[in-house]
């Protein structure tokens, strides 16, 4: 039996993005970006959706890496690519 040939995702579907931001010691931010494609043409550049840093990640930050961790680690068709991205503060 032949294995299907892994498909891309379709273009109708909008495209996301996690900015992880170190921004020192115990203080990390999260961010979630909407990304330019052909499902959103009126986006010229991506566009901050929300995000979560502070009292308020740490709240819900077991449960934002409980999720995250399934994401990343779950086989998806096609070639593997980390949906995320980290920047730090110059200093």
């Amino acid at each position: 039996m032949q294995a299907d040939a892994p498909t891309a995702a379709p273009q109708s579907t909008p495209g996301y993005g996690l900015r992880v931001w170190y921004r020192g010691p115990a203080d990390v931010e999260y961010e979630i970006w909407r990304l330019p494609n052909a499902a959103t043409p009126h986006l010229i550049a991506a566009t901050r959706v929300a995000g979560l840093r502070g009292a308020n990640l740490n709240l819900v930050e077991h449960r934002v890496l409980a999720t995250l961790r399934v994401l990343l680690t779950e086989p998806r068709n096609g070639p593997a690519r980390s949906p995320v991205r980290t920047w730090q503060n110059s200093p």
